[in-house]
């Protein structure tokens, strides 16, 4: 009896967009928009970014940024303990125009192999309401406030993290001669079930140091009054409203 035996290295095969998309029926002003889609091919495993120069660059820029931020630290895995995998996710950025603004990669954990009350205990994601959102905006247009919209690049690597979690190194840049060690984090990114909370309290922590207090009614709001004025704040995950 003959059995097959199945290769476990996974192939990736890039298809261009044209195959599965028709601009025939596309408008005149989308085409742009199609067109810079089907000139940038999204890779779907680390193994494909890593034959591009310009993926593999985006990459190292990213391990770099983490390394830097003291992320997490080397170590023997220990026994009977639960590791996380790891991968990598990436996106092309567009400007409005439809023309390209640049590659994006992001190393995240697969939390859906953490265990509760092993790895993560409590889940937590800051999300404003509705309601509050639309208040402020016409508070702000009544009292013709300025608005501003605010984006935390990375902001969960700012959390920092409660439990003890080991994880897979990130595939593609496993430390020469360490293949066989794990990263402990110390800090949160995206991926983990607990990130969005600890990136909370790590905001929280700093906004209160700055003098903003925390609505009891919507925990995503927060107002400073000072004798120069009110200065407010909603929150929507790592989005921000300033007014």
């Amino acid at each position: 009896l003959r059995i097959a035996l199945r290769n476990g290295r996974r192939q990736c095969t890039l298809h261009p967009i044209s195959h599965f998309v028709s601009t025939d029926d596309v408008g005149k002003n989308m085409q742009p928009f199609i067109q810079a889609l089907a000139a940038h091919t999204v890779p779907t495993c680390h193994q494909q970014a890593l034959l591009d120069t310009q993926w593999r660059r985006v990459m190292q820029d990213e391990m770099d940024a983490l390394v830097q931020r003291g992320t997490w630290e080397l170590v023997d895995p220990p026994p009977h303990c639960d590791i996380v995998g790891s991968k990598w996710v990436f996106t092309v950025k567009y400007n409005s125009d439809g023309s390209m603004e640049r590659y994006k990669t992001r190393l995240v954990a697969k939390g859906y192999t953490q265990t509760y009350g092993v790895d993560f205990f409590e889940t937590f994601s800051l999300v404003a309401r509705l309601g509050t959102i639309r208040l402020i905006i016409s508070v702000a247009v009544h009292h013709d406030w300025h608005m501003y919209q605010l984006d935390v690049k990375n902001a969960f690597l700012y959390g920092d993290l409660d439990e003890t979690v080991y994880m897979q190194q990130p595939p593609g840049f496993e430390r020469q001669g360490e293949c066989g060690k794990v990263c402990k984090l110390k800090k949160a990114i995206y991926g983990f079930k607990q990130s969005p909370r600890a990136w909370f309290h790590k905001f929280f922590e700093v906004v209160s140091k700055c003098g903003f207090v925390r609505s009891p009614l919507d925990h995503s709001l927060f107002i400073k009054k000072t004798s120069r004025g009110i200065t407010v704040l909603v929150v929507y995950v790592d989005d921000i409203i300033l007014t």
